[in-house]
């Protein structure tokens, strides 16, 4: 849709609208698919940062509760002496 407008000389503006109209059913499907996709990829990222925390925390508590189990032997070994 075009409206005619003129400036204070008496110049003809063109106005036009520049909104989805403009592009084709294509390209709003390709937009539409790089949206999606570049939504998943920040999920997975997520996912991915996420396991590897859960990973470093679990690995952590692994070897902090066998060092505790380990210390309590030592001081019952020690104690039967």
């Amino acid at each position: 849709m075009e409206e005619q407008k003129y400036n204070k000389d008496g110049v003809n503006l063109k106005i036009q609208r520049t909104d989805m109209h403009q592009f084709t059913g294509m390209a709003r499907v390709q937009m539409f698919a790089e949206t999606v996709m570049s939504v998943l990829r920040m999920i997975l990222a997520v996912v991915l940062f996420g396991g590897v925390l859960v990973a470093v925390g679990v690995m952590g508590w692994v070897a902090y509760t066998d060092y505790q189990q380990n210390q309590a032997k030592a001081v019952k070994a020690q104690t039967k002496k």
